[in-house]
């Protein structure tokens, strides 16, 4: 039995915000239902490709972390001087909790998939944050360890010393 910590969200946030500045689109806070749809049918694609080359897998699929929300255009800065720099936020609160929501429906559709809620338990952790994005070793790293310790316990107990992670 394999173990695998699937996770995708802050990178698809950012590059779906970093599209739209390319593409001059207007300044939104959430995301678009037709962006959500198109990355469920992708997601739904990747699970599809690792359930494929690793048959015998127990997936989890990690929920997104609140940011601090951070208006501008810093993620913008390697892009030519004529894309739009109007000040966006990829990581505003309601893109986080959409793609959450998106989460929870590819788990409805794979039931394979296993939710590891991370993200929701950091809720209320900002403050102790390394930086806007990323949540502190001692509160993010102490949970996740926790959480994947905890799951490789439950399956061991489950298939016996031969599990893989």
């Amino acid at each position: 039995m394999h173990l695998y910590l699937l996770m995708e969200g802050l990178w698809d946030l950012a590059g779906w915000v970093k599209d739209d500045a390319y593409a001059f689109a207007p300044v939104r806070t959430s995301v678009e239902p037709e962006r959500l749809d198109h990355w469920l049918d992708r997601a739904e694609q990747f699970v599809d490709i690792v359930s494929g080359i690793f048959p015998d897998t127990f997936m989890l699929w990690r929920t997104l972390h609140y940011c601090v929300v951070d208006w501008g255009w810093w993620f913008l800065k390697e892009s030519p001087d004529w894309v739009d720099r109007t000040p966006r936020a990829p990581f505003h609160e309601l893109r986080i909790y959409q793609m959450n929501q998106a989460y929870d429906r590819l788990l409805d559709r794979r039931p394979e998939l296993h939710k590891l809620i991370w993200g929701e338990l950091l809720t209320g952790h900002l403050d102790e944050a390394m930086d806007n994005i990323h949540p502190s070793r001692d509160v993010g790293g102490v949970l996740w360890s926790d959480m994947m310790l905890y799951y490789m316990s439950r399956l061991r107990s489950l298939h016996g010393d031969h599990m893989l992670v």
